[in-house]
């Protein structure tokens, strides 16, 4: 089948007239995350802090959910209840896989995973399996009707990313759902589905998953595609080389750039990668681990303290967090010196670090670097020299050496920085949601990716469990293998497998080669039984059938299987009309039907009118009735397979809904303790305020001493009972009882002192209001068809109003502050609205007709 490129339209540098609706695109790094909002334009969301990047990161403790760098911070305090890097463990199967043993050097909680099998929620286990976390102690301290010892990766980078998806609510002021992700490039099919389901899980619909380098090569293609294109046949694309060297791996990415002609003559980019390369061991997370390796030993040395214990897992945190940042200082300095205050209790640790120890250190690491560079030139099939640029992004580029290794490999004087590594893969993603959200209306951007490795397919027999007429002669025996996609294929293309067969088989979708994958990824993919195929008994078919099997590789990266049908060839009898045999003419009579038919030519026009009786419709002796015959013909017909998935990477629906059944028990428990809390702190200001206010002349005066001594006494009672009653475990109502309590006793002095202005407010509103009235209903008799007696309504009604708003404000001047209120602002505005809307009336009136004067013209006498 003819591969398929991804043509996908796109934003450039802005969008045109939204229809509605709003789409975000996340770039989901393993530290950290940015977000970027898509509505009338594209903008960077910044978190709570006004930080663009929010650290991925959640945190459990005490049954309270921490996100962010708050959840970063409690792992000064207490290292295995911060969960970082999870995006590492997602999708991986065990947490002794090699996949994930290569992650767990870098985190604290390593002794909390498991392997945790997908179970239904009727009891069902599969062999699908995952890492998940323990994290028991906690929601028991919560006491919530949350009710597991564990939580699967998943469910917790959902957590994670609901997180993200509030943060873009914020910003947007609505609900956001649409989402395209960034992934590494060598996420395999297990790891992009589990990320899918994990966004699933959180409410989100994944309109695509992007890899990383990719979304770089969108965001530079839209900054550098200017111009007019006069002839794109003249047009010569430029090869960029996207080197991200970021904290937890090394990507590559060689792009193709050139612009075409699209829609109404716009100039249009175009976007083609060419190869993909990485190298999940040289992120700069494994140059700080060296570092803290080697100052652990100082340290052990110099004071006995074995850093590698759990019960030094704090310290050990302290030091790795300082030589991180010592580490960034190096980019800038050769040397600098560090110091770990409070390492330990006793300790105060301090050393220097050196760039050229640190070079020494690594160079085992850059190294590395030159080989995949070549090697990835080679998958491109370039040179060198064929690069117009050499993209650096990352924060490990930073580092002095690296740019020196690049430039080396590469023979460039220069390296270029022209993309911003915290928001070109974000906005990237976010013009790629755009392009893919059916309701933003934006410019082009043509994007064509390719799978950085081969899948193929194994076709066999089924066996007796599924076919009980399954035979065991190996001449009969089903086995097929074929690669499906092969590396470079581009996403969206379209393969059908077709083949003859009579019988059940299974279909293994997996990966052709071991050795392109990541270290320790499943080759596995997808396994599906095909059964219901056409039977002689029911169709009659002739020779065997053919069946087809139809896949697709999504924009996602993620092979799917689109159809599965056979086809057969059937006989049948059809009804026909009996062809009749006509007798041959002999050459006399054609001569003479020849001259017939001149003759009948030359004659002229006869008689038009005939008699209407004449019945033309009479049969002649000659004419025959029609004869039909039965004719057996064959046609091709197609046949659905009844499809079974014994072994998928994707979660079933059920255990979606299982997730999201649990995030929610999660969410709101989270939002009765933030409500509660917010009900406890509102309690105490209103507390501590009222208290102060006690003393305060303006407070006295519109108070009675009895009214002061009542109220703090009901203060002092909350405020003990704040101390020395409230606990953990106090509910929300009780804290807004308390409150309310409190307000009913202070609330008529505050309404007092409010109202001492608010009166004077509305009553110097009320008077400009009549004035301007008074005003607009000049002469308002003569313009509008308003007559005098309704014009005294109004006005009597004005009068009265002043008079009472003056009576009444020398009433209550008579009185003490801290008496009864004779009237209040309220009653001032509502009569005020009651006259005011009585004039409005006649100012809407139509205007008044003038009279109709009468002219007579006198005749003139004829003389």
């Amino acid at each position: 089948m003819k591969t398929l490129a991804v043509w996908v339209v796109l934003a450039l540098g802005g969008l045109g007239a939204l229809v509605a609706g709003t789409v975000v695109g996340i770039d989901f790094g393993s530290s950290s995350y940015k977000v970027a909002l898509v509505q009338q334009n594209f903008h960077l969301v910044l978190n709570e802090q006004s930080a663009r990047k929010t650290r991925n990161a959640i945190s459990l403790k005490h049954g309270v959910r921490y996100f962010g760098s708050q959840a970063e911070n409690i792992a000064r305090f207490s290292p295995p209840d911060s969960l970082l890097y999870l995006r590492d463990f997602l999708g991986k199967p065990s947490p002794t896989s090699k996949a994930a043993l290569q992650n767990s050097k870098y985190i604290f909680y390593t002794d909390r995973l498991r392997q945790q099998y997908l179970t239904y929620p009727n009891g069902t286990q599969t062999d699908h399996s995952f890492i998940s976390v323990i994290v028991n102690d906690h929601l028991q301290a919560a006491k919530q009707a949350v009710e597991t010892s564990e939580l699967a990766v998943h469910e917790l980078v959902a957590m994670v990313l609901t997180q993200a998806q509030k943060m873009a609510e914020q910003a947007a002021g609505g609900a956001v759902f649409d989402v395209v992700l960034t992934v590494p490039v060598y996420y395999t099919q297990r790891e992009r589905t589990a990320l899918v389901d994990a966004a699933h899980i959180a409410g989100l619909n994944v309109l695509s998953l992007i890899n990383e380098g990719t979304a770089f090569a969108l965001k530079y293609a839209i900054d550098n595609s200017f111009g007019k294109v006069d002839d794109p046949a003249d047009e010569v694309e430029q090869f960029v080389l996207f080197y991200d060297h970021g904290e937890s791996s090394l990507q590559l990415a060689v792009v193709g750039i050139t612009r075409t002609v699209g829609k109404k003559n716009a100039t249009v980019p175009v976007v083609r990668v060419v190869a993909h390369l990485w190298d999940e061991e040289l992120g700069s997370r494994e140059f700080d681990r060296r570092l803290g390796a080697k100052v652990a030993v100082e340290v052990k040395e110099r004071y006995g303290v074995d850093l590698g214990l759990k019960e030094y897992g704090r310290a050990y945190y302290k030091l790795i967090s300082e030589l991180k940042k010592s580490r960034e200082v190096l980019s800038a300095n050769k040397e600098v010196a560090y110091m770990v205050e409070g390492m330990t209790p006793d300790i105060d640790f301090s050393g220097k670090l050196t760039r050229e120890s640190f070079e020494a250190m690594n160079e085992d690491l850059f190294s590395l670097i030159p080989a995949r560079l070549h090697e990835i030139l080679a998958l491109a099939n370039l040179t060198s020299s064929a690069l117009s640029r050499v993209e650096m992004v990352g924060g490990a580029v930073r580092i002095p050496k690296i740019q020196e290794v690049v430039k080396a490999a590469l023979q460039r004087d220069t390296l270029d920085f022209h993309i911003n590594a915290d928001e070109g893969a974000v906005f990237g993603a976010a013009f790629y949601a755009a392009g893919l959200s059916t309701q933003h209306h934006v410019k082009e951007l043509k994007l064509k990716e390719i799978s950085p490795w081969s899948i193929s397919v194994d076709v066999s027999d089924v066996g007796e469990a599924y076919d009980p007429n399954y035979a065991s002669e190996e001449d009969e025996k089903l086995n097929k293998h074929t690669v499906l996609f092969k590396k470079g294929n581009h996403f969206g293309a379209k393969k059908t497998l077709s083949f003859w067969t009579e019988k059940p088989f299974q279909l293994k979708v997996k990966y052709e080669d071991e050795r392109e994958l990541p270290v320790g990824s499943e080759v596995d993919i997808e396994s599906y039984i095909f059964e219901n195929l056409p039977t002689k008994e029911k169709y009659n078919y002739i020779g065997k059938p053919k069946v087809h099997v139809q896949f697709h590789l999504s924009s996602s990266g993620v092979v799917e299987l689109v159809k599965g049908e056979a086809e057969i060839v059937v006989s049948e009898m059809v009804k026909r009309i009996k062809q009749v045999e006509v007798p041959k003419e002999t050459e006399t009579e054609k001569q003479e039907n020849t001259e017939t038919e001149q003759k009948t030519e030359e004659k002229t026009e006869e008689k038009t009118e005939e008699k209407t009786e004449e019945k033309t419709e009479e049969k002649t002796e000659e004419e025959k009735p029609i004869e039909y015959e039965m004719e057996e013909v064959q046609k091709n017909v197609l046949v659905p397979l009844q499809v079974t998935t014994i072994y998928t990477t994707k979660l079933p629906t059920e255990i979606i809904k299982q997730s999201q059944k649990l995030l929610k028990q999660y969410n709101e428990r989270d939002r009765v303790r933030i409500e509660t809390e917010n009900a406890k702190n509102d309690l105490e200001a209103f507390i501590f305020d009222t208290q102060d206010k006690l003393y305060d002349e303006s407070f006295i005066s519109y108070s009675t001493e009895a009214e002061r001594e009542t109220l703090a006494e009901a203060l002092s009672g909350a405020s003990m009972w704040l101390s020395e009653e409230a606990a953990p475990d106090t509910t929300l109502a009780e804290f807004v009882a308390k409150k309310a309590a409190l307000v009913a006793v202070a609330e008529p002095i505050f309404f007092r002192m409010r109202e001492a202005t608010e009166r004077i407010k509305a009553i110097a509103m009320c008077f400009q209001t009549i004035n301007f009235t008074r005003i607009s209903l000049e002469n308002v008799t003569g313009r509008l068809e308003v007559e005098e007696k309704e014009l005294e309504e109004v006005e009597e009604g004005m009068e009265r109003l002043e008079e009472w708003m003056t009576r009444k404000y020398e009433e209550q001047e008579r009185l003490e502050k801290w008496q009864e209120v004779v009237f209040t602002s309220e009653e001032v505005t509502t009569r005020c609205q009651g006259v005011s809307t009585g004039a409005m009336k006649l100012l809407r009136r139509p205007k008044r007709k003038p009279k109709k004067v009468e002219v007579v013209e006198e005749k003139k006498e004829e003389e």
